[in-house]
């Protein structure tokens, strides 16, 4: 098993930045990869420093990719980088072209915890052709209604979205992606929270309007909060989720 960090300049964001990947034993070709999203607060040495996703993935056999996306919301910034465009245009390309993971659509998912639970379903859904499956950990799933309610995100607005405090019926509101059709078959969710978890609620509203579409999707509350311990032990059934195509 490696685990490598790799730098590199990024044309997109016009700057350096930075991945870690890690590979499992004897899976350097061809192995199924997960690009692991960090949340608000985090960067892209969260999940090594804080769960044991290095055993998790070599005990699967799946190769992982841990990206850095600042406070982006995975999005083009207002001001600040075009991390959608990054991602999208960019790294998953240049991951192909650096390693020898499978392409295979079905062999290809994306997961991440709160902001990087909102972005995994945001990139998974907007671009069906390129992922079998996503999960949701602890999501901001619902950030329409934050942007509009929550003070705390006064920043976020700012930075992230400039003067559209209003996403909802865009491609940065996961209620309308939802509804939309889509150019391929969607990939199959899975959606965790906890259950005391402040953005509980959210989710539920989320299933909810999931649950009105064709989107193959589990939904998996547990007990818990917002924490790493809680998304250490989710991350596990998430994979396990992955690979289970019945």
């Amino acid at each position: 098993m490696a685990f490598i960090t790799c730098s590199f300049f990024s044309n997109v964001l016009q700057k350096s930045t930075q991945f870690n990947a890690i590979i499992p034993e004897g899976r350097e070709t061809g192995a199924p990869v997960l690009y692991l999203l960090h949340g608000l607060k985090d960067d892209f040495t969260s999940w090594s420093r804080f769960t044991s996703i290095e055993r998790y993935a070599n005990e699967a056999g799946i190769a992982v990719i841990m990206p850095d996306a600042a406070r982006s919301f995975y999005r083009d910034m207002a001001y600040g980088g075009a991390y959608y465009s990054f991602f999208t245009n960019e790294l998953f390309p240049y991951v192909s072209r650096l390693f020898s993971f499978s392409t295979d659509k079905e062999k290809t998912y994306i997961a991440g915890v709160s902001m990087g639970g909102y972005g995994a379903l945001k990139i998974a859904l907007l671009n069906p052709s390129v992922f079998g499956a996503a999960a949701c950990l602890s999501g901001a799933v619902d950030i329409s209604n934050r942007l509009s309610r929550d003070p705390r995100w006064a920043e976020i607005r700012k930075l992230v979205f400039g003067d559209q405090i209003d996403v909802t019926n865009s491609n940065d509101d996961l209620f309308h992606i939802i509804k939309e059709p889509f150019s391929s078959p969607s990939p199959r969710l899975y959606i965790t929270c906890g259950q005391d978890d402040f953005l509980f609620q959210n989710n539920l509203s989320f299933v909810s309007a999931l649950s009105e579409t064709s989107i193959s999707f589990q939904f998996d509350p547990a007990p818990g909060v917002h924490d790493w311990k809680f998304w250490d032990a989710q991350i596990q059934k998430a994979i396990k989720f992955f690979f289970d195509t019945k």
